[in-house]
């Protein structure tokens, strides 16, 4: 037996969970394979409660939302009941309720139902949907359900769907509908025999519900008493275009709840996701606490700037150690304004990057060096601070090649004449002081480097092209070398 070609899924629930229902409207309609029904479609000038019945009568298959309200409610059990009772396909979906509270009359009639979470999902609501309403079709095919041309004959009195008592034990769900009813029980459902009354019903709802009128204009086809001047095909062909404006409008109208619950959903996540960074970022405190400083600098630097996140407990701060308190006196910074230099090859090497004999003027940006040399005391931090031992300070090359040495400390470190702690250090190679500077930075979170070449002369030469760092002229007292004939290095100070 073929499928109802109407292919209505009637949607039973409370309405305290209406918005999980029109989130489930939605995801039904958007398959395009049926169309979902809701109560909120009867107009307000309808029989309410005969408009139930009907959309029942004709609809495929009813998606019963199963929740605590739901059985609470004489309404809901009601439309249950009722479709129960006209052999109706009905998908119960288990929402927020106990598997041992499942309602008797399903488990009677072996109807399996669709777990669902509190929590939204509408690609698994879909998907499960879907996979019963398969089975729905399954069964149609195989007789187990009746199809349009046998439904509504007969139509005997036992399919009149029990009716909520009005008293102060309902359910808030049926004091709502109570009210909105007013009088309950005359609103119980009629079995329209007389095919006057039917097509009395269809004319007035034609334009006000084309939907509903459509489902008469099934009911009125299959009536063997039709009168003559009654033409179905002539008032299908009349309808249809009633029907595809209101299909039109139901879709912008869930195209605009889709949009609306996408903003909403994406508010959420944003929400949810901020919650989680603020969580995460107060958990940092631990990383900052008992982690050693150079690590959580680390931690804390990287999770900043690949979140994004302000650092409103000033976490770096707290973990950054001020150079003049890390290493002992004496240090200062100079700052060097922004100026130009120019680099002169009177006697480079054939390498060099300026040709023999030519010079080269350079733009600098402002920066800052190191007022004093380095000094034993100074690097001596670096040394007992493992710094020979850990790689992440040296580049691969380098700690591949001396790793194997046992290389704990610069040449020369222990020799008496140059070793006093405020000396400058020596023996030291390019590649230990590249080590100092990236694990000096790594305790400051300052950028710390070797200077350039181009920052070296700015730094020593200034603005006016002087010949040494006093002026033009030499002079031996301003600087040890083999000239002064100390012979030896001499205190910083």
């Amino acid at each position: 037996m073929p499928l109802p070609h109407h292919r209505v899924l009637f949607i039973s629930y409370s309405h305290s969970w209406g918005e999980w229902s029109l989130r489930l409207y939605r995801a039904i309609f958007d398959t395009k394979l049926y169309f979902p029904f809701r109560d909120d479609r009867i107009p307000k000038t309808a029989d309410w409660w005969q408009s139930l019945c009907e959309n029942i009568e004709t609809s495929v298959a009813m998606v019963a939302m199963l929740t605590p309200e739901y059985l609470s409610s004489a309404f809901c059990m009601g439309e249950l009941d009722y479709a129960l009772k006209l052999n109706k396909p009905v998908v119960p979906i288990m929402l927020n309720l106990p598997t041992m509270q499942y309602p008797r009359q399903l488990n009677e009639r072996n109807i399996q139902f669709v777990p669902a979470e509190k929590a939204w999902n509408e690609g698994m609501m879909r998907e499960n949907v879907l996979a019963a309403m398969n089975q729905v079709v399954i069964d149609y095919a195989s007789g187990r359900y009746p199809t349009e041309t046998t439904a509504f004959l007969p139509r005997p009195d036992t399919l009149r769907p029990p009716v909520p008592v009005h008293n102060s034990a309902a359910s808030p769900d049926d004091r709502q509908i109570q009210e909105h009813l007013q009088a309950p029980t005359d609103h119980v459902a009629k079995t329209e025999q007389d095919v006057t009354a039917l097509i009395k019903r269809y004319y007035e709802t034609k334009r006000s519900n084309p939907f509903t009128a459509g489902n008469l204009l099934t009911q009125i086809s299959q009536r063997d008493d039709l009168p003559s001047f009654f033409d179905v095909a002539d008032e299908r062909e009349e309808l249809q275009p009633e029907l595809d404006r209101e299909e039109q409008r139901r879709k912008q109208q869930a195209e605009e709840i889709r949009k609306r619950e996408e903003q909403e959903e994406r508010r959420l996540k944003q929400q949810k996701e901020q919650a989680k960074l603020a969580k995460e970022y107060n958990d940092l405190e631990i990383v900052v606490t008992h982690q050693k400083p150079e690590k959580a600098r680390k931690i804390v630097r990287d999770w900043l700037t690949r979140t994004g996140y302000p650092d409103k407990k000033d976490y770096l701060k707290k973990l950054i150690t001020p150079i003049n308190k890390l290493l002992p006196q004496p240090f200062a910074w100079v700052e060097i304004p922004v100026g130009k230099v120019k680099l002169v090859s009177e006697n480079g090497w054939r390498m060099n990057y300026i040709p023999r004999g030519q010079s080269h003027l350079f733009d600098l940006p402002a920066f800052h060096i190191a007022k004093y040399p380095i000094t034993n005391g100074q690097f001596a931090q670096f040394v007992e601070a493992g710094g020979y031992t850990e790689h992440q300070w040296w580049t691969k090359a380098i700690w591949e090649r001396w790793e194997s040495k046992d290389w704990t400390e610069p040449k020369y470190w222990n020799h008496e004449d140059v070793s006093g702690a405020e000396y400058p250090v020596v023996g030291v190679s390019w590649y230990e002081a590249a080590a100092f500077c990236k694990w000096l930075s790594a305790q400051t979170g300052e950028k710390i480097m070797l200077p350039t070449e181009q920052q070296w002369q700015r730094a020593a030469q200034g603005d006016d092209d002087r010949t040494y760092p006093w002026g033009d002229y030499w002079d031996t007292s301003r600087c040890n070398t083999r000239e002064s004939g100390i012979s030896r290095t001499t205190p910083v100070s």
